[in-house]
């Protein structure tokens, strides 16, 4: 269902300013979990939002889960463990409360994010939303290369 006009308009705002606020806490979540705890736990925990979508989105979007997500599940945690194994194998590994919720946060804002951004895009349509993915994107580099200064 594609909205329009003023409800489109408030739609389109609401969503815009969610996935603002959701980018943030990611982002500030991300850096203070790298402030208390190694990167590769931090990583492993910002890293798992696909996991939480797929256990978030038949909840939220009121969606029936596919069976290949379900079956997804643990070699998805297995792939990331293993990409990440030899930084969390380390004798001297820093881990923290709060970097693991901080972690915990980001992981989750990130998956929120795409879940905000996914019913955003079917109420404006592919081409507003895939607009605004490109200006997101162009955002978060210069961004990044601005924090590099």
């Amino acid at each position: 269902m594609t909205l329009r006009g003023d409800q489109a308009k408030g739609h389109v705002m609401v969503g815009g300013a969610a996935l603002g606020v959701l980018d943030a806490v990611q982002m500030y979540a991300f850096f203070v979990a790298l402030r208390y705890m190694d990167v590769a736990p931090a990583v492993l925990l910002s890293y798992m939002s696909p996991i939480y979508i797929a256990i978030l989105a038949p909840r939220l979007l009121k969606q029936q889960a596919e069976r290949a997500v379900v079956g997804a599940l643990l070699p998805a945690l297995a792939g990331i463990t293993l990409m990440l194994l030899p930084g969390l194998l380390v004798p001297d590994l820093r881990v923290s409360a709060v970097g693991v919720a901080a972690g915990l946060v980001a992981g989750l804002a990130l998956a929120f994010f795409f879940l905000v951004a996914k019913d955003l895009c079917a109420h404006v349509g592919a081409t507003r939303c895939s607009s605004g993915t490109v200006c997101s994107w162009v955002s978060s580099c210069c961004r990044s290369a601005w924090c590099r200064r």
